[in-house]
Order: structure tokens, then sequence, then C-alpha cells
């Protein structure tokens, strides 16, 4: 949700995860491996996620401190940073 991207944007923004691996970290069916964590982790910076939606081709939500919105996404819901990425036992 904080990213304002789709499971299919944020995957395309971390090496082309599927989309169904997103949704489980969303829903803690999954634990993220560190490698995971920190990819998650650095989309929090604005430089570094513009910097990855400009080479996947994704255009980002507008923030509030920004201009009018001219994104793709409708506001879905996007992989909550604090999830994961290896199956849980």
């Amino acid at each position: 949700d904080r990213l304002g991207l789709t499971p299919a944007q944020l995957g395309e923004l971390i090496y082309g995860v599927p989309k169904g691996l997103i949704e489980g970290w969303e829903k803690g069916r999954y634990l993220q491996n560190r490698e995971a964590d920190s990819l998650l982790r650095s989309l929090e910076d604005r430089e570094v996620l513009e910097r990855r939606a400009s080479v996947a081709g994704i255009t980002l939500p507008v923030t509030q401190s920004e201009g009018p919105a001219t994104s793709e996404s409708s506001g879905s819901e996007a992989a909550d940073l604090t999830s994961a990425a290896q199956p849980s036992s």
C-alpha cells in the first residue's frame, strides 16, 4: 500500500517476481529472505523506486507532495514491505 502499486507492478520492479508470490507476501503466506527484504526496503527510497520504475516501464503513482496523478495504477494493493519471499513451513 505504501508504494501504491499493484502486485504485478511490484513484481516487475523486483525482477519479474510472480504476482502470486507478491500476494503471498501481503497475506503472510510466505516469509521473505534477506535479499528480498533488502530489495523491497530499497524501494522506500523514492529515487531508487523511480529509477527501477523507469527501467521497468512502470508509471508510478504521484505522492501527495507531487503534482496531479499520472499513474497507471488504480491504487490497488501493493506488497507490504514488511512481509515476505520464502514459503513458510
